[in-house]
């Protein structure tokens, strides 16, 4: 991990190390208790101090998200940019800690998605301010340092007209999911989204160029989408054209439901962590994220190699990059075997 860092000294090498405890145990353990976090410590010291240090990296002002988070997802992003690669971003909120919510936008990758920057908050989800859509948004776009080629994907509550607003002004594209009865402007005419009705076979509609909410934001296309599975439809809000062009990309914001199940139930159950206070699960946040990336990490590599049939069915291919990775770490955990964590490079499994 010192990698990612230009010759950690002293108390910066201290932090370094204990993050990479932390991570560790989250790994080890997939819980995000302070014990548990603490329990990969190399220090002789007992239980109660080994929670006490991970208190003191929670609280120090030295391990926040630019200092200890950055690093590490910068050069993907850099990446990206540097071979001018689309990318495509999804938000959504999820409950995290003792009574507050993370609102996070990923970097959707294949059908998974890699956290990329978050904001949190104390209260219950579904109560996040508009402000703080934008702000959290503005922090992707800063991240990003002006890069145009780029989409972003939200659900219902992300249609804010200034969130809008701000990817048109970037030249992002866009696809926000809308309210069935938000009130879109064709010109001097006035109706609710879900008067839109696809013609016969057609699983869509669009209203082009169109103005929405009494504020009349815009101008964005109002799209209707149904499907012969689905009970309701979908309306969505966009600056894409074309009906499958949306719907391919609105399918990806998928990828943040299962990261957070990943990170959550899945994973490291950072929902059942005693922490109240949002600052200090906002940096909590950074050791499990960073232990889901070493996780995905390993299990794409791995996803072929002979040890995946100690671990699952040879006849059972449906299990995530997520999964194998995790089930790889406490194969080779019960088996001795050597694991090679890194961000720079690739991670794989020694058996040297």
């Amino acid at each position: 991990m010192t990698s990612a860092y230009e010759n950690p000294q002293g108390n910066s090498l201290r932090r370094v190390k204990t993050l990479a405890a932390m991570i560790c145990g989250a790994i080890k353990t997939s819980k995000s208790y302070l014990h548990s976090l603490g329990s990969e410590l190399p220090q002789d010291i007992d239980s109660e101090s080994r929670v006490k240090n991970v208190k003191r990296w929670l609280t120090n002002k030295y391990t926040d998200y630019e200092v200890s988070f950055l690093p590490f997802i910068e050069p993907i992003l850099e990446s990206r940019i540097s071979q001018n690669k689309e990318m495509v971003f999804a938000i959504d909120g999820s409950e995290a800690g003792q009574g507050c919510t993370v609102l996070m936008i990923s970097l959707t990758i294949g059908n998974r998605a890699i956290p990329i920057c978050w904001l949190v908050k104390k209260c219950k989800k579904g109560h996040l301010p508009a402000k703080m859509h934008l702000e959290v948004f503005t922090i992707l776009h800063q991240l990003l340092n002006g890069y145009k080629k780029v989409v972003v994907l939200g659900d219902g509550e992300f249609d804010n007209g200034d969130v809008i607003t701000a990817c048109s002004d970037w030249e992002w594209r866009f696809v926000f999911r809308t309210a069935k009865n938000t009130k879109i402007y064709d010109g001097e005419e006035q109706y609710p989204i879900q008067s839109l009705k696809p013609q016969g076979n057609e699983k869509f509609m669009i209203a082009h160029d169109i103005a929405y909410t009494k504020d009349q934001h815009g101008p964005v296309n109002a799209i209707v989408w149904t499907e012969r599975n689905w009970d309701n439809p979908l309306y969505l809000l966009s600056n894409f054209e074309l009906s499958y062009t949306f719907a391919f990309y609105y399918r990806k914001r998928w990828s943040i439901e299962t990261l957070f199940g990943d990170i959550k139930s899945r994973g490291f159950n950072i929902h059942k962590s005693k922490l109240t206070d949002y600052q200090r699960v906002a940096k909590l946040l950074i050791v499990i994220c960073l232990a889901y990336i070493l996780i995905f990490k390993l299990g794409n590599q791995e996803q072929n190699s002979p040890l995946i049939s100690k671990i699952t069915r040879k006849d059972r291919m449906d299990l995530s990059i997520f999964t194998i990775g995790k089930k790889l770490v406490k194969h080779c955990i019960k088996n001795a075997i050597n694991i090679v964590f890194s961000f720079s490079k690739n991670c794989f499994i020694s058996t040297v």
